[in-house]
């Protein structure tokens, strides 16, 4: 989520692995902008094609200092895929010069 929105008294931790968001804050309004903002990100090129867990723990603290557990909210993000994956290919001339190498050049043709 973007820090622009996170207001005094509020804090966001993630965990090193990038898969554990925590917020923490007072303002209602301002808490759901945070939260609609969290984004999936797969670091990979390739991510293997398949579902991805997500889960939302919500606990509140009232006025009166009790708190409450929200029900617990678990959804999933399906990751499809890659549609253009290309592998590179290599021309036959390329594979012609490369054995041409292979055996040394000829500096001095007679």
């Amino acid at each position: 989520p973007a820090t622009n929105l996170l207001e005094p008294g509020m804090e966001m931790v993630t965990n090193s692995h990038g898969s554990q968001v925590t917020i923490d804050g007072e303002d209602a309004e301002n808490m759901n902008q945070l939260v609609r903002q969290v984004a999936y990100l797969n670091t990979r090129e390739f991510p293997a094609p398949g579902r991805r867990r997500l889960e939302m723990a919500t606990k509140i603290t009232c006025m009166d200092g009790t708190k409450r557990q929200v029900p617990f909210a678990l959804s999933g993000i399906l990751v499809c895929p890659c549609r253009n994956q290309q592998s590179p290919s290599v021309e036959p001339r390329t594979f012609q010069r490369i054995r041409t190498i292979k055996r040394g050049v000829r500096i001095l043709q007679t």
